[in-house]
């Protein structure tokens, strides 16, 4: 089967997409072009359906904008482009098998969470501005949380308080420095887990990840609490 044997309409098909939006994503790099044999016919293959499926899970499932989404999807990209179709499979199969990170909740509104002094107005708009937080914008104005990220917005409006604030020089999007540090962390770990793991099932590696991650964030902990005291040390 001839794996470019795809049209623009059997894309807008598949996935519901006006042939206008599929168009859009192309330019914005969201999605890769077609391979075009005239000025105005292009094939594309299955791997756009699956591309333009997640971009639809993240925009609906997730509130992620357009620009949060290309980065994410860069990021996988980028962590798995020394894969194979196979590895790339099994770590699908592995990811099928993990739980959702929280339970199935319904999103907050914004003017709740700053009601009860979660977090401050401005900071909630900045950490959804900045791709930090996902959250969906009512025709209002108003915000709706995501609720995965209910803890990561009490967890940030907690740092503005303790002093990590504007008033000591620190704006939300310093929080960048650590998102850099997890995305390097986490491509390595999962060069680690293919290279030691690969031969299991992904039910027992999906097991033994949600088993260990916990022990694994405390060592984390450990190790940077250790590496700065080291550091202090040397002054």
């Amino acid at each position: 089967m001839n794996d470019w044997a795809l049209k623009m309409k059997d894309l807008c098909q598949a996935t519901g997409l006006t042939r206008q939006t599929v168009h859009y994503y192309i330019q914005a790099g969201l999605l890769p072009p077609g391979r075009k044999t005239g000025r105005n016919m292009a094939f594309y293959s299955a791997a756009h359906i699956e591309r333009l499926h997640r971009i639809k899970q993240l925009q609906h499932e997730r509130f992620l904008p357009l620009s949060a989404i290309k980065a994410l999807l860069d990021e996988r990209d980028e962590t798995l482009d020394n894969y194979a179709p196979e590895q790339r499979a099994f770590l699908k199969a592995v990811r099928s098998n993990l739980p959702p990170r929280v339970p199935d909740q319904s999103p907050v509104e914004g003017a709740d969470l700053v009601a009860r002094g979660v977090v401050e107005a401005k900071d909630l708009e900045d950490m959804v501005e900045d791709g930090i937080v996902a959250a969906r914008r009512q025709p209002d104005g108003s915000l709706r949380v995501h609720p995965d990220d209910l803890e990561l917005v009490a967890l940030l409006g907690q740092l503005r308080r303790l002093g990590i604030n504007e008033d000591t020089g620190f704006e939300v999007a310093d929080v960048r420095i650590y998102e850099d540090a997890v995305r390097r962390l986490i491509q390595a770990e999962t060069a680690l887990v293919m290279r030691r793991m690969a031969h299991d099932s992904p039910e027992a590696v999906a097991s033994l990840i949600q088993r260990s991650m916990p022990v694994i964030n405390a060592l984390i902990c450990q190790l940077r609490e250790r590496r700065i005291q080291d550091l202090l040390s040397t002054l």
